[in-house]
């Protein structure tokens, strides 16, 4: 078997990590982006007029992609949820983000690239 066929033959790969929420007394399995999660997220988030990540957007969006019931493996908090998550404990929910964002990759750079190629996408003339 070839390198990339043992690459491409793998079927979970991407990282989680259990970790403490102290403020609500639970452990949340904290689960990766894949790269295609990672893109579409980071497109997501990008405000192309001024040029940076929306940062609400960012924190709220690694918090419902990431969170992860850690024995059914089920998410844990979808759009519905935004209101009440906003009045929960920043300090318990930036222990998630922190371990989801480093986990996925979610490096300034990272979000600074796809940020330009997300407005240089923008601004393509679609094909005919």
């Amino acid at each position: 078997m070839s390198l990339r066929d043992k690459i491409l033959a793998v079927t979970n790969d991407t990282p989680s990590e259990l970790v403490s929420v102290p403020e609500w007394g639970v452990e949340v399995l904290v689960k990766g982006f894949s790269l295609g999660a990672k893109d579409d997220f980071l497109t997501s988030v990008y405000d192309s007029e001024t040029k940076k990540s929306d940062i609400k957007a960012f924190t709220v969006g690694v918090l419902i992609g990431c969170a992860y019931d850690p024995e059914t493996e089920e998410r844990l908090f979808t759009e519905a949820d935004i209101p009440t998550l906003k009045q929960k404990s920043a300090a318990a929910i930036q222990h998630i983000v922190d371990v989801g964002s480093r986990i996925s990759g979610l490096t300034d750079d990272a979000i600074e690239v796809a940020g330009k190629k997300s407005s240089s996408m923008a601004n393509e003339e679609p094909d005919s």
